[in-house]
């Protein structure tokens, strides 16, 4: 598989799953409107702030577009930045169970 097809794949099933946290809020003008999830706003803001690409053995990294830094997106100091990057630009604290 090209490495571009497997991290399109990659951020495909990031948007699904974040898609899939979505619910409806509350109406307006009697149609209900779509409320996104903190899960799909984070996906949407990793993919604003990196590049994601993987390795030989389909290990996901994240690239930082600002100063290049390279982190695995399943550790620890990935979601570390993640929780303070996002609060420094939204001033609001990413949940644990939407950044896991």
């Amino acid at each position: 598989m090209r490495d571009d097809q497997q991290v399109e794949e990659t951020l495909a099933a990031l948007d699904s799953l974040a898609a899939s946290n979505s619910t409806d809020g509350p109406t307006e003008g009697g149609e209900k409107k779509l409320v996104e999830s903190q899960a799909s706003t984070l996906v949407a803001f990793v993919r604003d702030r990196c590049r994601l690409v993987h390795d030989e053995n389909g290990e996901v990294y994240a690239v930082d577009n600002d100063t290049g830094e390279v982190r695995n997106i399943e550790r620890k100091a990935f979601r570390t930045w993640l929780h303070a990057e996002f609060y420094e630009a939204t001033k609001k604290a990413a949940r644990s169970q939407s950044v896991a």
